[in-house]
């Protein structure tokens, strides 16, 4: 009896503990293992633009205005021709000013035989001495310097008047492409109004405001970058752009610089045409979606799939298109990234991928 007593209190609690430990495990296996999209890395080289919208500028831009009223006699061009430097463009009707210079050349001739009849006076007066009086001598003297002084105002006259006789002939200025214009010959020109327009467009420009960053890794990063235009019916402009000037102030307000880059043009592109300024730089890297990045205070990292368990890489991103990030450091190719499902993880934990 004393044998039986002792006996059945020791085997309850072995009995009891089987019973937790297959409860325990039965409690585990109806816990699901949780459910996960996964994306096999392939490290590329990825192009990273930044884009920058703007309107190409030329190399120059000449506005020819009338310099004299006058009416339009000769037109040696039309809209869209190029033109070289120094080539006539419009001839006006001179003879206005033709004829106010031969008065003027008339007015200068009788000056100049005034100036030297009283050139003659005045040294025939200082020979004879004693025999003409101080004042005679003197009245002698400044009427030569007054025919002098009328004799250097007329020719100041006519150097004006060669200028703006000059003026009836309109030069290109430069060499480039001209516009339209609204004149014909016969129609009356005023001093002032605008002629035509020329542009050398045989280089554009476009001019932006970008951040100071941006700027500094282009001129001194060891990043390799390439400048291209971009057209808004989809075209790529093959010819690229180099860094023309960086202006010498960062605005205050929106912590931006602006700069300028130029383009040889082939022909194909215009003034004042609206694009896109793309820099570009490659790297190698593999593609992700945003949201299978996660970040801590330790930094950025990302689940992985290795053998069935939940794995933490630290990786580095740069920004790209749409809902992508370029991993740039911290992937292998050939490696199961987890895209979906991430919220709940946690290294270790063991998983079913979909699909």
């Amino acid at each position: 009896m004393n044998i039986r007593t002792v006996l059945l209190p020791l085997t309850f609690p072995l009995i009891l503990v089987g019973c937790q430990e297959q409860l325990a495990q039965a409690v585990v296996a109806d816990i699901p293992q949780p459910t996960v999209k996964t994306q096999l890395t392939y490290i590329e080289n990825i192009n990273i633009d930044r884009s920058y919208p703007g309107y190409l500028e030329p190399m120059e831009s000449v506005d020819l205005k009338a310099r004299v009223s006058a009416t339009i006699l000769e037109k040696h061009f039309v809209a869209g021709q190029e033109v070289e430097k120094g080539d006539l463009l419009f001839r006006l009707d001179s003879q206005e000013f033709e004829l106010a210079l031969l008065k003027l050349d008339a007015e200068k001739a009788r000056i100049a035989a005034r100036s030297m009849s009283a050139q003659k006076n005045y040294s025939r007066a200082k020979k004879m001495g004693q025999a003409i009086s101080q004042q005679q001598l003197e009245s002698h003297e400044t009427e030569l310097k007054l025919t002098k002084a009328e004799l250097a105002a007329v020719e100041h006259e006519i150097k004006h008047a060669q200028i703006i006789l000059s003026r009836t002939e309109i030069f290109s200025p430069i060499t480039g492409r001209i516009g339209q214009t609204d004149w014909s010959v016969g129609d009356l020109v005023q001093d002032g109004e605008l002629l035509v327009n020329v542009v050398d467009d045989s280089k554009v420009s476009i001019d932006e405001e970008t951040v100071l960053k941006a700027v500094d890794d282009y001129r001194h990063s060891d990043i390799d970058y390439s400048v291209h235009l971009n057209f808004v019916d989809g075209r790529y402009y093959d010819n690229q752009g180099r860094l023309e000037y960086v202006d010498n102030t960062v605005n205050s307000k929106t912590g931006s610089l602006q700069v300028g880059f130029l383009f040889d043009n082939d022909d194909s592109v215009f003034a004042g045409q609206y694009a896109k300024l793309t820099l570009r730089n490659s790297i190698d890297g593999t593609l992700l979606p945003e949201k299978s990045v996660t970040a801590d205070p330790a930094g950025q990292f990302v689940y992985l799939v290795e053998e069935g368990i939940v794995a933490r890489r630290a990786v580095e991103t740069k920004p790209f298109e749409g809902d992508q990030v370029v991993i740039t450091k911290g992937l292998a190719a050939n490696e199961l990234v987890i895209v979906e499902g991430v919220q709940k993880l946690a290294p270790g934990m063991a998983v079913n991928i979909e699909g």
